[in-house]
């Protein structure tokens, strides 16, 4: 492709959206043309087995998801279209991990070119290549949650309906959804009414009600994930430090003091995308690396921030606005790296003789 036809389509939205899910969908062809289901994929068809024949989709030791996913998991089992249900599946998950790059891109201040690259390089991430290989639905609950969060002031029944379906498939966007409610009766415009923030809990609700008497069952059972070490919650931090806090209470904390911290700080939508996941990542009990697809447009942004800073002052400038503890630990790193490297090497047990 020529040079200016390439420029041509990244002026068009439409155009450089479609040309990023092309590149996307060829570098992630594995996961879309897997042959089994992946790990996330069997545990919720599984749980949909078990509904599908009368049972509890919550006697299934690891599915801890709301209602709706397993529901459309049994009707998928009753009818005989559970590979169709997988494909169908992955593909809107794969169109996430689009919505989710392209959003992300788009706090980069660059030309069309650089937004293009910057999208696909958030799109080939680990933590995107973390949730496709375990067919985890983060990518598709991130893309639309931050869409909601786009569309909160120019389209609020939309954005009311996209939030509230997200948390009511997967609630990884609860917190930021909290955080949004709050917020704007606190600190936010009144003009618009704040109907996206108040409104979204309907939309759950609503999208629950079929599967209100599996909800018990979901509430009563403690998810064995709260005691993996390997996940990244504060609920497994506090754990470790020997203080065992409910769930609740922490996100409450959590979303509590970020409306106050917040109260006299009006937030735009653009700011909202980079507030609200954040404090939605810090309410969850459960936070696994992929969890951070939430993130990828605070990240885009920081780094956009760090290389325009860089550009005007150097990077000796940046760093040296940073506070002194800062730039002492910023500076010792590559000098401790190989030290934590041979306190490893030299602490780990030596191999058995075969």
């Amino acid at each position: 492709m020529s040079a200016p036809v390439l420029d041509r389509l990244l002026a068009r939205p439409l155009g450089a959206l479609a040309l990023l899910a092309c590149a996307v969908a060829a570098v992630r062809i594995g996961y879309l043309t897997a042959p089994e289901p992946l790990w996330d994929e069997r545990v919720w068809l599984e749980a949909g087995e078990l509904l599908a024949g009368g049972e509890s989709p919550y006697a299934h030791r690891l599915y801890n998801y709301p209602p709706p996913l397993v529901q459309l998991a049994a009707a998928a089992e009753s009818g005989g279209w559970t590979a169709a249900l997988v494909a169908a599946q992955r593909a809107v998950n794969l169109a996430g991990v689009v919505a989710v790059a392209a959003l992300a891109a788009s706090f980069a201040p660059w030309r069309p070119r650089g937004r293009l690259l910057l999208a696909l390089a958030a799109a080939c991430s680990p933590i995107v290549g973390h949730a496709l290989s375990f067919g985890n639905l983060s990518p598709l609950i991130a893309a639309a949650a931050l869409g909601a969060l786009a569309l909160e002031r120019r389209r609020p029944a939309a954005s009311a309906v996209l939030l509230g379906a997200s948390v009511a498939v997967k609630p990884l966007a609860l917190g930021a959804g909290l955080f949004l409610a709050g917020h704007r009766l606190v600190a936010g415009p009144r003009r618009p009414r704040p109907w996206a923030a108040l409104g979204w809990p309907l939309a759950t609700a609503l999208l629950l009600v079929p599967g209100l008497a599996l909800l018990p069952g979901m509430l009563a059972r403690v998810a064995p994930a709260y005691y993996d070490p390997h996940h990244l919650s504060l609920k497994r931090a506090l754990s470790g430090l020997g203080l065992e806090v409910p769930p609740p209470v922490i996100a409450a904390v959590v979303v509590v003091a970020a409306v106050v911290l917040l109260r006299r700080r009006p937030l735009a939508e653009r700011e909202t995308m980079l507030v609200a996941p954040v404090v939605s990542l810090l309410a969850l009990p459960i936070v696994w690396a992929h969890t951070l697809v939430f993130t990828l447009p605070l990240q885009v942004a920081a780094l956009a921030r760090l290389v325009e800073r860089a550009r005007a002052h150097g990077a000796a400038g940046v760093i040296n606005d940073w506070p002194a503890g800062v730039q002492v630990v910023v500076s010792l790193l590559p000098t401790l790296a190989p030290a934590a490297l041979l306190a490893y090497v030299l602490g780990a047990r030596a191999p058995a003789a075969p």
